[in-house]
């Protein structure tokens, strides 16, 4: 697939990773992984995606400091991206809208689900 989109998965749990990963590529998308902040921050700045998939808890750099380092970032405009928690995504949501985050799922979720909202998010303009 020429046009494959690029999804930087983010998480600290090294199974979710590695299932959202295989789950992902099998759907045709090109993935790259992260397993912290630091590291998310670190590939942001030499590679481009179309999608950040984003946990909000993390070790180092919390998620939320993910997106406002990204979305600053005026030399090229930034990935969609969609926050993934354990917390309430009620409470969650108006942190993430006014971060500038697509959307948000709530863990756990089905891998349909996921894919659902990464669609729409991809799709959207």
């Amino acid at each position: 697939m020429a046009n494959r989109k690029r999804i930087l998965v983010v998480d600290d749990d090294a199974d979710l990773v590695e299932l959202l990963q295989a789950d992902l590529e099998h759907r045709g998308y090109e993935i790259v992984v992260a397993t912290n902040g630091q590291e998310a921050l670190n590939i942001t700045k030499i590679q481009r995606f179309d999608l950040l998939l984003l946990d909000i808890m993390m070790p180092e750099i919390d998620g939320y400091r993910v997106v406002n380092a990204v979305t600053s970032t005026e030399s090229q405009t930034p990935p969609k991206i969609i926050l993934m928690t354990c917390r309430d995504t009620r409470r969650e949501s108006g942190l993430a809208l006014l971060a500038g985050v697509a959307a948000m799922v709530q863990k756990p979720f089905t891998m349909e689900a996921l894919h659902q909202k990464i669609v729409n998010v991809l799709e959207s303009h």
